[in-house]
């Protein structure tokens, strides 16, 4: 269970590293891909604590995001575009502490 654990915080770390080298594409394209990874990673993160708690593999989560990706792309959207309206990382971070639904 725990190296379950430590490869879903690896996991995440590697799809946010993914979502900010994505973002770098040029032109619009680049800040739409970046938002569509941004929403899945957020929508992990909202949906993770429920699933560890049913001891659902990390296997298995991420086969849910993927085979369900639209249901998980919407729910992490709104997260994701309000985070990534402001200008200040600060602002930024406090608007995502603060919507972040827990």
């Amino acid at each position: 269970w725990i190296a379950d654990a430590f490869f879903s915080i690896v996991l995440e770390c590697l799809f946010l590293v993914q979502s900010v080298l994505v973002g770098l594409v040029p032109g619009g394209v680049g800040f739409a891909l970046g938002l569509a990874h941004l929403s899945l990673l957020y929508a992990l993160y909202s949906f993770e604590y429920a699933w560890m708690d049913r001891r659902m593999p990390v296997v298995e989560r991420l086969a849910k995001i993927e085979r369900d990706w639209p249901y998980y792309l919407g729910f992490g959207l709104p997260l994701t575009v309000a985070t990534a309206l402001p200008q200040s990382m600060v602002i930024s971070a406090s608007v995502f502490a603060v919507l972040f639904p827990a």
